[in-house]
């Protein structure tokens, strides 16, 4: 079990590629199989806009591909319920662990991409691994603690209101660079958001040497990043880096 298990967090996984033009009917065409699955599953949202498509399904995925970027998304999916003479409600909705959820989304990644990869070969440039969370901040994991306790250091009080974005380096050789985006954003000063921290830990495997892709060569790489990007969010959530305290 992992610490993003024990809150509020939802995963996306995105291939960011050489850009080339699709014409809809392509699209349309390749993921037909695949429109027609979820339609079995309930209401299926297709969105249009500029040289963009993306398709919402009723178990709360999101799909989005554009001339250079395919991302799949969870989203938790919750709406009033109507009642007769009384004032609508939320419905219960059951919380799923963010581990279950990744594994779902990359392999409804995989196949989202296998079927676009059926079009024509892409040359795979970045993948991403996201972690969005909601933290209680009174009681957070130990790391996100030393985290915030070393963004407040300089002036050794709390912070009373963040909004940051920090990108850095993991690891890098001749071939790819890994790299992670923690974005911190909060506001103590607003009484009814106090407390409400959220945390994006958007891991990233750069190709400094592009890769080719064709369909069915999508999933090792995207069970190896998770693997890595899994690996590098306990390490941050648990407290394992080096902040430099003495105490």
């Amino acid at each position: 079990m992992t610490w993003l298990d024990r809150v509020l967090a939802t995963p996306s996984v995105g291939l960011t590629l050489k850009p080339e033009l699709y014409s809809e009917h392509e699209i349309f065409s390749s993921v037909r199989p695949l429109f027609d699955k979820w339609s079995k599953e309930g209401d299926v949202k297709v969105g249009q806009a500029e040289l963009t498509l993306s398709f919402g399904t009723a178990l709360g995925f999101i799909f989005t591909v554009r001339p250079d970027t395919i991302v799949v998304e969870f989203k938790c999916k919750f709406e009033l319920k109507q009642r007769p003479g009384l004032l609508p409600v939320f419905p219960n909705v059951e919380a799923k662990k963010y581990s279950e959820l990744l594994e779902t989304t990359v392999q409804q990644t995989n196949d989202f991409v296998d079927h676009i990869l059926a079009i024509r070969r892409r040359t795979l440039t970045r993948i991403g691994v996201v972690a969005a969370t909601r933290i209680d901040g009174e009681c957070p994991p130990p790391g996100v603690a030393s985290y915030i306790k070393h963004l407040q250091r300089p002036w050794q009080s709390p912070l009373i209101r963040c909004d940051s974005n920090l990108l850095s380096l993991l690891a890098e050789d001749t071939n790819k660079r890994e790299q992670c985006h923690h974005r911190l954003i909060f506001n103590q000063a607003d009484e009814d958001k106090k407390n409400d921290f959220g945390l994006t830990l958007d891991w990233q495997r750069v190709m400094i040497t592009p890769v080719e892709l064709k369909s069915g060569a999508a999933q090792q790489h995207l069970q190896s990043s998770c693997s890595s990007a899994l690996t590098y969010f306990e390490r941050f959530g648990t407290g394992e880096l080096e902040y430099g305290f003495s105490d």
